[in-house]
């Protein structure tokens, strides 16, 4: 009989402990907030380090859309494991994305306490780079770039990732094989240079009438230089409408 009650007894205890809840490893975690299930080590320490490594994911993602991206969250330290924590928030400390990443995680029940979690994210972005060596002065062409991966962490900032940006542009100072074309390290090409004949136009009601000049000084399209009427040797200030054309006003999306 003594042996019946015995099994009787654990039978109802075992029952009794699988009906009792526990954490639902098929739910999504939410991307802010996460409920912590409490247990020997205070909260559910990977349920924190996955919805960390969401969050930065996330952010990185809009950062850098076409990006690579490998993020390793740091263990916790095992005097946090051991705190009590029923809900708790993330945050990315900080603009920087790549790299070392701070994220402060914050324990809202049943006491508020914060603590961070190192995030090491790994971002690697296309990149334009020269195929050859290219002197200073030259026009880029296609065939002169290439795009390659590389990591963030090397680079400055300016670089560009579609070689098209870059065409028709001049190299401001030589650039290195196999190196990363910067927006500072090219220019856009001069429309007028000094000493070049220029054709003046001016618009006299529907009508535009032209004169020929000469250029004072290089000029970009839609600047205004310096330029001398070769009829009555007057230095006008007209604007730059395109290669050997200046303009005596803006030039208006209608004229060419």
């Amino acid at each position: 009989m003594n042996k019946l009650l015995q099994l009787i007894f654990w039978t109802l205890w075992a029952a009794a402990l699988a009906l009792t809840p526990g954490h639902s490893h098929g739910q999504k975690p939410h991307p802010v907030v996460h409920p912590a299930s409490a247990g020997a080590a205070g909260f559910d320490a990977g349920a924190l380090v996955s919805q960390a490594q969401h969050l930065v994911a996330t952010q990185v993602a809009e950062q850098f859309p076409d990006a690579a991206v490998e993020i390793d969250i740091q263990p916790l330290h095992k005097a946090i494991l051991h705190k009590r924590c029923s809900a708790f928030s993330v945050e990315v400390k900080g603009t920087r994305l790549f790299g070392r990443v701070p994220v402060m995680a914050r324990c809202d029940k049943p006491h508020n306490w914060t603590f961070y979690l190192s995030a090491q994210v790994d971002v690697e972005v296309p990149v334009v780079i020269s195929q050859r060596a290219i002197t200073r002065g030259e026009l880029l062409q296609a065939d002169m770039l290439d795009v390659s991966w590389q990591p963030m962490a090397t680079l400055r900032s300016g670089f560009l990732s579609d070689a098209k940006d870059l065409l028709g542009k001049v190299a401001k100072r030589a650039i290195r094989a196999h190196q990363p074309v910067y927006l500072h390290q090219v220019s856009t090409p001069w429309a007028v240079h000094k000493g070049d004949r220029v054709a003046i136009k001016a618009k006299i009601g529907q009508t535009y009438v032209a004169t020929n000049g000469i250029a004072m000084q290089n000029g970009h399209i839609g600047e205004q230089i310096s330029v001398r009427n070769e009829a009555s040797q007057r230095m006008i200030r007209p604007w730059v409408w395109g290669p050997g054309t200046v303009g005596t006003r803006p030039q208006q999306a209608s004229e060419g």
